[in-house]
């Protein structure tokens, strides 16, 4: 019994971490990546009959691994970060994001997100910056542009990259919204919704994400508009530069 109970707390602990929640997502993601990399390296040689398989890779498939692993990556703690909160009742989901799942303690500025490895604008600093970078190398190739295939990653790695950003501000609002839930000084209010759920604070990111507004959630406080504040302007990024980059690299 003790056993179970430690191995208990120790999952509670990992999944309400933001750094061992992705530390654990990126050693499943690898467990199914490497059985994945063999029907990859054969797909390698019928496109390309004169690649050599080995190291050091070359820039295809270089961009090939790394962009399914990215998937991968993306999926899984898309899937298990909303599966952990989903799942839980309002008063359940505030008191866990007041407690143990608390992020970062101090604001930081961007540069300091952006090298950081916890809190959930590094990571969506951090997923902008590589969706950005991935599409602008592919396009700039002109053997990996050549392949019809690999335009299809690109545009899967941003497609994931931006739900992963959702899903990352959502969890920030609600942590947000934690500290405060349920007060007169209430952060994020929900008019009509008094005990918000996950599926709330998801809305609210998707409708920043997309461009569109906070739809009818009321936000209050400096740190609440600095939070939405950096949220648009990743969103703005992320949609303008990367999406104006696939639509680029798919008429190309």
């Amino acid at each position: 019994m003790r056993l179970r109970f430690l191995a208990h707390r120790a999952w509670q602990s990992t999944m309400d971490s933001d750094v061992w929640r992705s530390t654990l997502v990126v050693a499943i993601s690898m467990v199914v990546f490497l059985p994945l990399s063999i029907p990859l390296t054969f797909w390698i040689g019928s496109v390309r009959p004169d690649h050599e398989v080995g190291l050091p890779l070359d820039m295809f498939s270089l961009l090939l691994y790394l962009g399914v692993y990215w998937i991968l990556y993306s999926v899984v703690y898309v899937t298990m970060t909303i599966w952990w909160f989903q799942r839980l009742d309002s008063a359940r989901l505030h008191e866990k994001l007041r407690t143990t799942s608390s992020g970062p303690s101090t604001d930081r500025g961007w540069f300091m997100n952006l090298m950081s490895s916890d809190g959930t604008m590094s990571l969506s600093l951090q997923m902008c910056l590589l969706a950005l970078i991935y599409t602008v190398v592919v396009m700039i190739s002109p053997e990996v542009r050549a392949e019809f295939g690999m335009r299809i990653l690109a545009v899967l790695v941003s497609v994931v990259n931006w739900v992963t950003v959702v899903v990352t501000q959502a969890l920030a609002y609600a942590r947000l919204s934690a500290v405060d839930y349920r007060t007169e000084t209430a952060s994020i209010t929900f008019p009509g919704t008094p005990h918000p759920m996950w599926s709330d604070y998801m809305t609210l990111a998707v409708g920043v994400s997309t461009m569109l507004g906070p739809a009818d959630a009321q936000l209050s406080g400096s740190r609440a508009r600095r939070a939405l504040q950096s949220h648009a302007l990743v969103s703005f990024a992320f949609n303008s530069m990367v999406f104006a980059s696939l639509a680029t690299l798919m008429l190309s």
